[in-house]
């Protein structure tokens, strides 16, 4: 704890939620430490106290981790400056148009060959039928050297934020690409979005006629993983102004874009920091929610 008045004698964690951060537990001060417990993990806390009606930030946020351990999130540059695209401030929340969409990729079938013609590939994994919202890891058990990747589409729809291939190194394939020729959304989405390793971008097109999409990977590789993250629905509406902003003892400005259909570009981020993406004049209800950059997936708390 900081800043606290010495004669505090209660602390609080609170959550964001409703464009605020609101108390979920409180604990007595011993001193300037404080022990919360029975606390949910895969959370974002603010510690912080109450004092004449007002909830007031008494710490960094931090994540607490599926492992019980805390992830300060204490905005820095030190690391150097990122870019972001961002095209929704909610995350993907489980309504009838991304469980529509995770639908559309539940039972993919990737294929590995050495050839583009396919006609001795092994099957290298196989998406579930259960399809969560965030990056998925599927361990590929094949150690031939494979060049070409069919992705067979069940529905004749590809749906999806990313599609990454891990190879034996550890490291990820990096001059990945198409075979065939797949055009643009109306809304301007690429195919090539699905392989560009950012999350924030996606590729969501229906009636593939083939029923199936080759991928080559640029050169021959045994592969150890498969990653994707879903196709996200667009949030946000089209015409209005939004504002990024980081935690610092407070919410401060990144910067802001009109949302036109496109991912809004946003540069100078920092490093290991609590982010909000909000309209700059807010109507009706307060959906929008804070979210980190995580092993280059945005992911919202």
């Amino acid at each position: 704890m900081k800043n606290v008045p010495d004669d505090e004698r209660y602390a609080y964690l609170c959550t964001f939620n409703t464009g605020k951060w609101n108390p979920v537990q409180w604990a007595k001060i011993e001193g300037k430490t404080v022990v919360f417990k029975g606390m949910g993990r895969d959370v974002v806390y603010l510690p912080a106290y109450y004092r004449k009606g007002s909830v007031i930030c008494a710490g960094t946020p931090f994540l607490l981790q599926q492992d019980g351990t805390q992830k300060p999130l204490n905005a820095t540059w030190k690391n150097g400056k990122s870019s972001m695209l961002l095209r929704h401030n909610a995350g993907a929340t489980y309504h009838s148009g991304n469980v529509w969409n995770n639908r559309k990729v539940a039972g993919t079938v990737l294929l590995g060959d050495v050839t583009p013609y396919f006609t001795s590939a092994d099957t290298l994994c196989v998406f579930p039928r259960n399809i969560g919202i965030y990056r998925h890891c599927l361990s590929v058990n094949n150690k031939r050297k494979l060049r070409y990747v069919r992705m067979t589409l069940p529905y004749y729809s590809i749906a999806l934020n990313e599609l990454a291939f891990i190879a034996e190194s550890g490291k990820r394939i990096s001059d990945v690409h198409f075979i065939q020729k797949t055009d643009s959304t109306e809304n301007g989405e690429k195919p090539e979005y699905v392989l560009d390793n950012i999350s924030g971008t996606g590729y969501l097109k229906l009636g593939i006629e083939a029923g199936y999409i080759d991928i080559d990977l640029g050169d021959f590789y045994v592969l150890s993983e498969i990653r994707y993250i879903p196709y996200h629905q667009i949030l946000l509406d089209d015409g209005i102004a939004y504002e990024l902003l980081y935690w610092k003892d407070g919410w401060k400005p990144l910067g802001s874009a009109t949302f036109s259909g496109k991912p809004m570009a946003f540069d100078n981020i920092p490093q290991d920091a609590l982010l909000l993406l909000r309209p700059k004049k807010q109507k009706g209800r307060i959906s929008y929610r804070p979210f980190i950059c995580r092993d280059d997936e945005l992911r919202w708390y």
